[in-house]
């Protein structure tokens, strides 16, 4: 509908209510027209004038006994909260969910539920989500409703990466993908493809990554999907930057932005691509533009409750800050990133922002400190799979070994660093990770093996 129609609408309502004060929600035509002025100002980019007023009409459409109405003004009262405060999205959610259960319909009961299950995980309630997830799968698999089921398991696959269970997460994804697949959903199997690459990424498999985020890509560019398109295209630009590619990410970030403001302007999509883009414009040395992208970031995931993105955007000024060699602010940032990653239970960003604060107390001197966090890294990056993240935090403890004088056993590190990167894929983080192998044994007086290795 055009916006001069929308407008209209909510004229329409207002100068109803203003009439009739009193018994404006007393008649089927009242909550009718309540509906409409909410979802009038949602699609008028006004979600927060729109939430009360949808709630308005679903309160009294349930007092009438027409559960159906309710359930439609309560689940478009949520989908509104969603573009500005999840924690109010979840309650409408389950305010839905309970109204729709009374109307005896597995279908939608299970949808209800993954709607619960989604802004659950949006909010780091992980484990929460998980057991709601498998109860709309339990509502879903008995009346065979594949496209709920999909659904279902493509938010158990999210909850699963997000804990860095990346096995689970594969087998839920695949599964999912297989069902869109035989339904000839392009749009789902684009969207499943996207989530196989980002738990690609995560463990390192970078070639995989790009694969299966290009053709999510062309699928979503030939249905001219600019939504999905923005999405793919922020997967390829975040692997490249991974890789090292950094003015090609960069411009893959850039379409994913044109795209986003060709199509749906979601704000967690635009939060994570927002990140990603400071940390393009760090890697380039262009440090201004990086710290406006991630300030907006941080504002909005902390706008919208996204605990996990707003600890992203937080890690990523702390490298931002260490790069400027402001160590001492890095450090605090990665404990503020620490603080919530950890109570939300993310192992991949833990690791992470251990390895991050590690190369900060490497910086400053404090080399006991950066062991431990070394460590620690070391350990998540081997639990989860993830052979890139393990050698680059061993690399990093090498070389806390060398900067200690102890180059015995900084030359064992390297050594398992190369052998990690290559399993990686990360050839030229191996053949760097040898060169370092080949100066620390030329320290411990073996030439002939130091030249063997060069």
């Amino acid at each position: 509908m055009p916006k001069k129609r929308w407008e209209t609408v909510v004229e329409i309502a207002e100068a109803y209510v203003t009439t009739e004060s009193g018994s404006e929600v007393s008649t089927v035509g009242a909550v009718r027209l309540l509906h409409a002025q909410g979802l009038a100002l949602a699609r008028l980019e006004k979600p927060r004038r729109g939430v009360p007023i949808l709630e308005q009409a679903a309160h009294a459409a349930a007092g009438m006994g027409w559960t159906e109405r309710s359930v439609a003004a309560l689940h478009a009262a949520a989908g509104a909260a969603e573009q500005f405060d999840w924690s109010q999205a979840l309650r409408l959610h389950r305010a839905c969910a309970e109204q729709v259960r009374q109307l005896h319909v597995p279908r939608r009961y299970g949808a209800a539920l993954n709607n619960v299950s989604m802004l659950l995980g949006r909010l780091g309630r992980y484990e929460e989500a998980i057991r709601v997830q498998r109860n709309a799968l339990a509502v879903l698999r008995p009346v065979d409703d594949r496209t709920g089921m999909a659904i279902s398991l493509g938010n158990l696959g999210n909850m699963h990466a997000a804990l860095g269970r990346y096995p689970e997460a594969l087998t839920n994804y695949e599964e999912a993908l297989s069902i869109r697949r035989e339904a000839g959903d392009r749009r789902g199997v684009g969207a499943h493809l996207n989530q196989i690459a980002l738990v690609y990424m995560r463990i390192a498999r970078l070639d995989d990554a790009l694969k299966f985020a290009r053709e999510a890509a062309e699928i979503a560019k030939k249905d001219r999907d600019d939504e999905r398109l923005s999405q793919a295209l922020n997967t390829v630009g975040a692997v490249h930057l991974i890789a090292g590619r950094y003015r090609v990410g960069l411009r893959r970030l850039d379409d994913s932005l044109q795209a986003m403001r060709a199509g749906t302007r979601d704000k967690a999509d635009l939060g994570v691509l927002l990140s990603n883009l400071g940390i393009a414009h760090w890697r380039l040395g262009l440090y201004p533009q990086a710290q406006a992208h991630l300030e907006e970031a941080l504002a909005l995931h902390a706008e919208m409750g996204d605990r996990s993105g707003a600890a992203r955007a937080t890690g990523n000024l702390g490298l931002l800050f260490a790069a400027l060699g402001e160590h001492r602010r890095a450090v605090e940032l990665y404990r503020r990133q620490l603080t919530e990653v950890e109570a939300l239970g993310e192992r991949h960003a833990i690791s992470r922002a251990y390895s991050n604060m590690a190369t900060s107390f490497t910086v400053l001197g404090e080399f006991e400190s950066a062991r431990e966090a070394f460590r620690k890294a070391i350990a998540l990056s081997v639990a989860l799979g993830d052979n890139g993240g393990a050698a680059a935090s061993l690399s990093g403890l090498a070389r806390v070994h060398e900067k200690e004088g102890d180059f015995a056993s900084a030359a064992l590190v390297y050594r398992k660093s190369s052998r990690l990167s290559r399993e990686a894929g990360r050839l030229q983080d191996a053949a760097r990770m040898t060169v370092r192998l080949a100066i620390a044994t030329l320290q411990l007086g073996d030439l002939d093996e130091a030249q063997r290795l060069i």
